[in-house]
């Protein structure tokens, strides 16, 4: 089937609104206004959270920012989404680890159903890609030396290994972008066309 470019927003303004009915929020952007910034992925190049080198979608198994920001020059439109919830304490613990991990993979999940959903809305390239590391296994195929990832179908690159500021990208967007104690959020991010 071919579609117009009117065709192409349509779709485009549905899976807005479908991607508003799953998430807490979400908001059709231009991909010119996601921000990229080396520091992030430096911050990865660093191991500040310790996936480096054992995740299949962390570094430096993803290739460099550049291939990622110019592969964000061949998109126009995206969607940013994000789950929030408040929680009952301030401190960052072991039951707050986990509830963000719970609320990451449900966020994926979701995402990766919008991904192929705008595959039958005439968008082939579609590519989702989720805020922090990939948390479908636990612990990664990758850290127990496997060769490939177990979860093709769900995984999907981190935003900042990917060299996103997820924090600015969320501002221009004008969606929160900070840590604020008692509050998770989680962010993802669907290119469209």
């Amino acid at each position: 089937m071919e579609y117009t470019v009117s065709d192409l927003l349509k779709n485009c303004l549905a899976l807005e609104e479908k991607a508003a009915a799953e998430y807490t929020r979400a908001k059709l952007i231009w991909a010119k206004d996601v921000i990229y910034d080396y520091r992030s992925r430096m911050k990865c190049s660093l191991n500040t959270c310790g996936h480096y080198g054992n995740n299949f979608m962390c570094p430096p198994k993803l290739e460099d920012v550049s291939f990622y920001r110019r592969m964000n020059e061949s998109y126009r439109l995206a969607i940013l989404v994000q789950d929030q919830q408040d929680w009952h304490s301030p401190h960052y613990d072991e039951a707050m680890e986990k509830k963000f991990k719970e609320m990451s993979v449900i966020s994926l999940k979701k995402l990766v159903k919008l991904e192929n959903s705008a595959f039958g809305c005439g968008l082939p390239y579609a590519l989702a890609s989720a805020g922090g590391n990939c948390k479908l296994c636990d612990p990664c195929k990758a850290r127990l030396g496997e060769p490939a990832c177990a979860h093709p179908d769900l995984a999907r690159p981190s935003m900042e290994a990917m060299g996103i500021d997820i924090a600015a990208t969320c501002s221009r967007a004008g969606l929160p972008a900070d840590f604020l104690p008692g509050r998770l959020l989680v962010t993802g991010l669907l290119y469209l066309y």
